[in-house]
């Protein structure tokens, strides 16, 4: 199974492995609150400015950010990512409160589905 939560949020036996997707280390938070930091799979910090400063829209965001992590290093690591997730409990990690659209929303649906399209994003406003 495959969930996303914020990584402020408190772990929970059914987390399984905690996957940090940001590119920086979050405040506050220890190491052991995570099993894994995989950085390759987060925005750009340029990309994530555009967006959170309402510059480009969500589907913008989506479309660059899926250009962004199409290069080797990042598919390795969602190639890893999806074999995780069929075999144990995955969770994904980033700093945006659950039930808010971000990167992490995108990658579940790449992971799960294969695919994310502009018409994804209406499931998170």
């Amino acid at each position: 199974m495959l969930k996303t939560k914020q990584i402020y949020a408190s772990a929970d036996p059914s987390d399984g492995r905690r996957i940090l997707v940001a590119r920086f280390y979050p405040r506050g938070v220890k190491r052991e609150h995570f099993d894994d930091w995989v950085r390759e799979l987060a925005p750009s910090p340029e990309l994530l400015r555009l967006y959170k400063r309402g510059r480009i829209t969500p589907t913008e965001y989506a479309i660059q950010y899926q250009l962004e992590i199409n290069n080797d290093r990042s598919k390795e690591a969602l190639h890893k990512l999806e074999h995780e997730a069929s075999t144990e409990d995955v969770t994904l990690l980033c700093y945006e409160p659950e039930g808010e659209f971000c990167h992490r929303c995108i990658l579940k649906r790449l992971i799960l589905q294969g695919n994310f399209r502009p018409e994804d994003i209406g499931h998170y406003k």
